[in-house]
């Protein structure tokens, strides 16, 4: 094991992580699928250059499938999260639930070996706050998105438009209906919001389960690369994709929905994840999962923020951005006190 490279390998993964769904917002993908899909095909080529890199003399492991296909599940509900709650507070809901289960497989030794750190309290202290910082965002209000809005309204040298004034019960009665419209409108949008952050909850509990099957050839073949198995969980990926696309292109009756601008954003962000989760074998394989889940499932949702911040214009206001330097602030605090609870001084 070495502490330095693990920890460089989850610096590589949370800055990977937290840049690889901007093309979701930055270009129309539809419902998602074909994105995912192509995606997807992109990590699998990515998998391969590994393997060739690696030479790795482990076979090909089935059960490192089973982890690629846990993920490839919950990234297919990456889109719609997105599209309802943004970006940033969707990493860090599911980032933090993510965080919960691989630390918790670790420390209970749940599928994988029980797990010791130098400092069990400040481990404690740490992956506490890291938990808690997700609700320190709570109260960011992303901003509306701007639309162009033609006007199609009559020019100034146009004869002007006289109407009589409508009567007035007439009036109360357009009132009441818009006041029914603008309360529901706001139902709707509270209802869709709460599906949003459930599935942002199994995004997360499934992007937690999948490092488990690695972790568990790692951790059975100590002497083999962190990297021996990606390919194994890659092609999981590919494989589960592939079948979902299958199934909903039967569902659309053979009409699936597809975007040709969005197939080289897909396959950037397929490099960018794939790259990612390579620094992720390497910290867990080095760091642990008790120490390497916490660091990398967080640290992304500081990455995503500040995409939020400065390139789509989300997050605005004084009063935000104080909110969002609270929740920096108690997340690097808790990444800061994990780190330090693995190191023996």
């Amino acid at each position: 094991m070495n502490t330095l490279v693990g920890f460089l390998g989850a610096l590589v993964a949370v800055l990977c992580f937290g840049t690889y769904a901007v093309p979701v917002k930055s270009f129309p993908t539809g419902d998602g699928m074909f994105f995912q899909w192509v995606q997807c095909c992109t990590i699998l080529i990515v998998g391969l250059i590994v393997e060739v890199i690696v030479g790795s003399p482990y076979r090909f492991e089935p059960l490192g499938m089973l982890g690629g296909m846990f993920w490839c599940l919950g990234n297919a509900l990456v889109v719609p999260i997105v599209d309802s709650i943004g970006m940033g507070l969707g990493l860090l809901i599911w980032g933090t639930v993510n965080m919960l289960t691989g630390w918790c497989a670790g420390h209970f030794g749940i599928f994988v070996d029980k797990e010791d750190v130098a400092h069990p309290a400040l481990n404690y202290v740490g992956i506490t706050l890291a938990a808690l910082s997700v609700f320190v965002y709570f109260p960011i209000k992303p901003s509306a998105q701007k639309k162009l809005v033609r006007d199609d309204g009559p020019s100034e040298e146009s004869e002007p438009l006289v109407v009589d004034s409508p009567p007035s019960d007439f009036v109360d009665s357009i009132s009441i209906n818009s006041s029914r419209g603008s309360s529901l409108l706001a139902s709707l949008r509270a209802a869709k919001k709460a599906v949003a952050i459930f599935l942002a909850v199994i995004a997360g509990f499934l992007y937690g389960i999948n490092m488990l099957p690695v972790s568990h050839l790692q951790q059975d073949h100590s002497d083999a690369s962190p990297l021996a198995y990606a390919l194994s969980h890659f092609a999981g990926i590919f494989a589960t994709s592939t079948v979902i696309l299958v199934i909903y292109c039967i569902y659309k009756k053979n009409r699936p929905e597809i975007h040709p601008q969005s197939v080289l954003p897909a396959m950037v962000a397929g490099t960018l994840w794939a790259v990612a989760q390579s620094g992720w074998f390497i910290g867990n394989a080095n760091l642990g999962l008790t120490v390497a889940f916490p660091i990398i499932c967080t640290g992304p949702g500081i990455v995503g923020s500040l995409w939020g911040v400065f390139l789509f214009k989300e997050i605005q206001g004084t009063r935000n951005f104080i909110w969002l330097i609270a929740a920096f602030t108690t997340t690097i605090l808790g990444i800061g006190l994990i780190t330090l609870s693995h190191i023996d001084f």
